[in-house]
């Protein structure tokens, strides 16, 4: 993927900063079709990795396997003592972000010997790969991509491209979680991403179901907390992530 169109993808992605919900379950999405990965994919919510002592807080899937399969299989993604959690872990090679493929941490013994392979075989999962990013210094966003085993197993080129999207993804979350961001409320900068996409204070009160005096009440204290004279100059502070990208 070039760094334009990845650049258009974390853009339209960013829109869902302010529904963090939404924004996984389209992340997971955005990934799985970006490698091609057929097979029931996960992405884990934590607030740092379980061999730094974290805790799961939240997760969501897609194409789970049948419910009785999913049952045996929840327990060990669940698990603060996951074999593979702990060796992406020991090999990351950034604090912040980084990509690692099921068969660059086990030798193809060693997955046959690890209990996840016999859950992963009825599940119909060939070849898996991880995409973890450290959003914030107590978030950390873990993607399982999986293939199923009608596929080819990912290649080093399927890695690069999704560590140049970690990479680029990292960067935008760095300023939705920025310090200016931060001072702002949720309706403040809901009303400040709209105002960057180019909508006039009638439109953004419209698309929000409040008055216009609402919203014009929401920038005036944007640009009390951004310390600044203008929206524009505001909008150059962080309401414009999504386009900026």
């Amino acid at each position: 993927m070039s760094q334009a169109p990845m650049h258009e993808t974390i853009s339209k992605l960013a829109f869902w900063r302010l529904y963090p919900y939404r924004l996984r379950e389209e992340l997971l999405k955005t990934l799985s079709e970006m490698v091609d990965a057929q097979g029931p994919c996960t992405l884990l919510q934590l607030n740092r990795f379980f061999s730094e002592g974290g805790r799961r807080l939240s997760e969501y899937h897609i194409r789970r396997p049948p419910r009785y399969r999913f049952l045996l299989w929840l327990p060990h993604i669940r698990a603060g003592q996951s074999e593979i959690e702990r060796r992406i872990y020991l090999r990351r090679d950034s604090e912040l972000f980084g990509v690692n493929r099921l068969f660059d941490m086990f030798t193809p013994e060693e997955w046959k010997q690890c209990v996840l392979s016999k859950i992963a075989e009825k599940c119909n999962v060939g070849d898996s790969v991880y995409v973890w990013i450290r959003c914030a210094d107590d978030e950390l966003w873990t993607a399982c991509l999986r293939r199923t085993r009608q596929q080819p197993s990912f290649s080093t080129e399927n890695s690069t491209t999704l560590a140049l999207f970690a990479r680029e993804f990292h960067k935008s979350k760095l300023l939705w979680y920025g310090e200016k961001l931060h001072k702002l409320s949720a309706s403040e900068q809901e009303v400040l991403h709209l105002t960057a996409q180019g909508l006039t204070a009638s439109e953004v009160a419209k698309n929000l179901y409040v008055s216009k005096r609402t919203v014009e009440a929401h920038l005036f204290r944007v640009r009390k907390k951004l310390n600044t004279q203008t929206t524009r100059a505001a909008m150059g502070s962080g309401g414009n992530v999504a386009t900026d990208l």
